[in-house]
């Protein structure tokens, strides 16, 4: 049976111009369209590639398989395939929450494909655990476990509310509520399970490429912290606190999310 072509799998998209290439990559309950605000700044200057993380929409979903993607290491692999299918070496990388952590996985494995990480909300472990303050603790993630297992409609608009750090009815809350409802909640659990059990503490001294971290003053799925811990264990790093709230600043502080890529960009 022939490999599917990746441009149909990964749902790329290529557009905009110049010598450089930015490749952008969504988190849970997001899609390549969430930098819809965002690329237009970037687009003139430099060739934009985005794509669907498999199982994370609903065309997605069927190319989705339980065992391959139990890990964050299959969606590592993904992302060198598509920036060598798409010609897109020594490209700028742009990752959203966990495709941060996706992106220094790649880049651990292949540096010469990346040229800058750019990280917005990442995070190596979500669970506190000694004197680490993942955000979370094992019953919080027992709980949210637990409540998407019960009720996945009720959780999708709770979670939603919670990220975003919005009120119920403000358009990102919608927004990010609407793309939860489009996973499959089997496959929305799955990668639940797999994301709050991840512990990729131990490599990221192993990061050779430059890497810049963008994190909101107040991330609720990602504390400050997380982010001063990451920048002192990965040897050539930055971390830009910027002046917006939420773990979706795509989504609700464009403006301030773009001016930061740009500094990343040129840092």
């Amino acid at each position: 049976m022939t490999e599917q072509d990746p441009y149909i799998s990964y749902n790329i998209h290529i557009y905009g111009s110049g010598p450089e290439t930015i490749v952008f990559a969504h988190g849970l309950g997001l899609d390549q369209n969430c930098w819809n605000s965002i690329s237009p700044h970037f687009s003139k200057k430099f060739r934009i590639v985005v794509y669907d993380l498999i199982g994370f929409t609903k065309d997605s979903g069927t190319h989705f398989d339980h065992h391959k993607y139990r890990s964050l290491n299959q969606y590592a692999e993904d992302l060198v395939r598509i920036v060598r299918h798409t010609n897109s070496k020594n490209c700028y990388y742009v990752g959203h929450s966990i495709s941060g952590m996706i992106g220094l996985l790649a880049a651990i494995e292949h540096p010469s494909l990346f040229r800058k990480i750019v990280t917005i909300g990442l995070s190596p472990c979500y669970m506190n655990q000694d004197d680490y303050t993942g955000g979370f603790d094992r019953k919080d993630i027992d709980d949210l476990i637990d409540s998407m297992s019960s009720n996945y409609v009720q959780w999708a608009a709770e979670f939603s509310k919670t990220v975003v750090a919005k009120p119920a009815g403000h358009p990102a809350v919608q927004k990010f509520a609407d793309g939860l409802l489009r996973m499959r909640p089997d496959i929305a659990l799955s990668l639940a399970l797999m994301i709050f059990s991840s512990d990729f503490r131990d490599v990221l001294g192993q990061v050779s490429v430059p890497c810049h971290l963008i994190q909101t003053v107040g991330d609720p799925a990602v504390p400050v912290s997380v982010g001063e811990y990451v920048q002192s264990r990965i040897p050539e790093s930055s971390l830009e606190i910027i002046d917006a709230e939420g773990h979706i600043p795509q989504l609700t502080h464009a403006d301030v999310l773009s001016n930061a890529i740009a500094r990343a960009l040129t840092v």
